[in-house]
This record gives C-alpha cells, sequence and structure tokens, in this order.
C-alpha cells in the first residue's frame, strides 16, 4: 500500500469510505482482487476478501486483513455498521441495497479516489518518465 496515498485520503474523509472500485482498491492497497473492498477510517484501513485471497490480503502492509463469506456485500452488510460512504460509480444499485438492507447509513460519493489518483506522486511520475523513454526508443 502506498501510506503517503492513504494518508491523503485519509485526512480528507467526512465518514469511513468503503471502497469496491476494482482500479481504486489496487491504487490504494496494491491488491488485486475482483471480490475484495477496503474500508477507510481515520485511524485505521480494513481489507476485506474471501478465503481464497487470504494469504495475499495478509502480505498487504499497513491494513488489517479480514476474511470475508464469498458473498462479500452481504458480509459486510452484517459486519459493518454507522454512516459509511460508498463508491456510487462502482457499486450497483443491488449491492447498495444489499449494503443497507442490515441498517447501514450509506452515504453515495463520486470521486473521492479519482481525485487522489488524477495527481500523480514521485513514484507514478518516475514510472510514466520509464515509459515515456521506452516509447521513445521504440519509435527510433
Amino acid at each position: 500500500m502506498n501510506s503517503e496515498r492513504m494518508h491523503r485520503l485519509q485526512a480528507g474523509l467526512q465518514q469511513p469510505l468503503l471502497v469496491t472500485g476494482q482500479r481504486n482498491l489496487t491504487y490504494l492497497t496494491g491488491f488485486d482482487s475482483s471480490n475484495a473492498a477496503v474500508l477507510i477510517e481515520p485511524d485505521r484501513v480494513r481489507l476485506y476478501a474471501d478465503a481464497r485471497y487470504t494469504e495475499a490480503g495478509k502480505a498487504v502492509p499497513d491494513v488489517e486483513f479480514v476474511e470475508t463469506a464469498r458473498n462479500l456485500l452481504a458480509d459486510l452488510a452484517k459486519r459493518l455498521q454507522g454512516r459509511i460512504a460508498v463508491e456510487a460509480e462502482h457499486l450497483t444499485y443491488a449491492g447498495f441495497q444489499t449494503l443497507a438492507g442490515d441498517g447501514l447509513d450509506l452515504v453515495p460519493t463520486r470521486g473521492v479516489v479519482e481525485k487522489l489518483r488524477a495527481v500523480k506522486d514521485a513514484q507514478e511520475l518516475a514510472a510514466i518518465s520509464r515509459a515515456s523513454a521506452i516509447a521513445d526508443d521504440a519509435l527510433e
């Protein structure tokens, strides 16, 4: 996980944020799964995924891994409580209903992680420079 990215995100949150968008989850944690979510709170980060991803999830630095049932959202609806922001662009309506079904107070948000992704950090800028150099060499 890129700690700087996570700290910038945590600093701007009004309430905990449940990240379910796969690209956003990977951007924040480095964890790549089609059945995972990460809950970012001011003082901690929890990564949720089913048993297929336990080993990989426990290897992610600076997060608390929580093993869930395969039906991730139904499991989270039972585990989580209170007011939680969700990514409106990445959560289906059925997923929203599943999470809200057990009484969670869900706050749809838009572009929270994407705003972070728009501003490149030093690591990303270095990767872009390397890619540009490779492309230049290929064109020559």
